[in-house]
């Protein structure tokens, strides 16, 4: 799959701009000037799908980005040719991108950021490291991992372990699943964990997760009610990370193994010692409507998808504080998908509760 894209073309027959007006006016020109591709152009995409065929350098998916690469470039029609970057682990391939133009004198135009490559090693606009430094050949030397393979071959199994602890193991959902979660069993639930690893523009990691913990019995009454439905939906959904840090703040990044123990260290004191006490109606009580973890209570509680889930969990656990709850939680602070049907569900909700379900403890 194909994300961002670059657009190239020959300094041979189109020149190398001086500046990002000349960008610009190159890029305007070409972009549909009717022109066979260039023997420069066709040996840069032949190298490249030789790395992606032959060589061990590419991993998926950009080999099938470039595995026909020669082919693609000869049935396309105008002399700006555009090539297309995967989605994510592609600041490695950067640099062979732009050797390789290097060699073969082409200039590379990242449109999205608003710098060219320049076959003489140079970047545009002038002073702007924000992609220069990627072109140099000792940028990734210093890194503790080289690639978002390495930064998750490091960190998967210390995130094994850590689940392993708290009684998640990591399997499939359900039989027709693809990707694996960590997975624990309880007595009135299913709770999962699904783990992301990134790497974003300027190298650096990131490490999150999302909870979800489905309680079927809570869900047989929650549809009962016009409330907002969705297609597998979960009676509760958090990410591991909310409200922790803002969602562009430095201290989401990891750079170094230690940085990785603090993320991991985190998830372990702020969120997982909380929902290891989850393994019954009365303790999943604790955990949505207690102060046992007050950073959890504030979100869920806050939103109304989940604010009648709580008050369900609240009567079948036997929550002594249920009628002061039934206030409280009529009116949360982001009504979300239910804002139109919590003013008529929720008392007839409140109602069937108290008249028509018993505790189960």
């Amino acid at each position: 799959m194909s994300g961002q894209m670059l657009y190239l073309w020959d300094a041979n027959d189109h020149g190398v701009p001086k500046n990002m007006d000349e960008v610009f006016k190159t890029f305007n020109q070409l972009v549909e000037k009717p022109e066979r591709p260039s023997s420069a152009i066709l040996a840069f995409a032949q190298r490249l799908q030789d790395l992606a065929r032959f060589h061990q350098v590419f991993q998926e998916p950009t080999k099938q980005l470039y595995y026909n690469l020669v082919e693609q470039f000869k049935q396309h029609q105008y002399a700006l040719h555009n090539l297309a970057l995967p989605y994510s682990n592609y600041l490695p391939l950067l640099k062979i991108l732009g050797k390789t133009a290097e060699a073969f004198n082409l200039v590379i135009y990242d449109d999205q950021l608003g710098v060219a490559y320049l076959p003489t090693r140079k970047s545009l606009p002038e002073g702007d490291c924000a992609i220069s430094w990627l072109m140099q050949e000792d940028y990734f030397a210093n890194k503790t991992f080289k690639n978002l393979n390495e930064f998750k071959d490091y960190t998967q199994p210390l995130m094994h372990e850590l689940m392993a602890r708290y009684g998640l193991s990591y399997e499939l959902l359900t039989p027709t699943s693809t990707k694996p979660m960590y997975i624990k069993k309880t007595t009135y639930s299913i709770q999962y964990i699904s783990v992301g690893y990134t790497q974003d523009k300027e190298g650096d990691y990131g490490l999150n997760g999302c909870l979800y913990i489905d309680i079927p019995m809570v869900e047989d009454i929650y549809n009962r009610f016009e409330f907002f439905k969705e297609k597998n939906a979960n009676s509760v959904e958090m990410l591991l990370l909310d409200h922790l840090y803002p969602l562009n703040s430095d201290k989401r990044k990891l750079k170094t193994k230690e940085d990785i123990a603090a993320r991991i260290q985190l998830f372990e004191d702020e969120f997982l010692k909380s929902l290891a006490i989850a393994e019954n109606m009365k303790d999943l009580d604790r955990l949505l409507n207690s102060d046992i973890n007050d950073r959890f209570k504030w979100i869920i509680q806050g939103c109304g998808i989940y604010t009648p889930r709580c008050l369900i969990v609240a009567r079948l656990a036997n929550n002594p504080h249920f009628e002061e709850l039934a206030m409280s939680l009529a009116t949360p602070r982001a009504p979300a998908a239910n804002r139109t049907s919590l003013p008529t569900e929720w008392p007839k909700l409140v109602k069937y509760l108290r008249e028509e379900v018993q505790p189960i403890v």
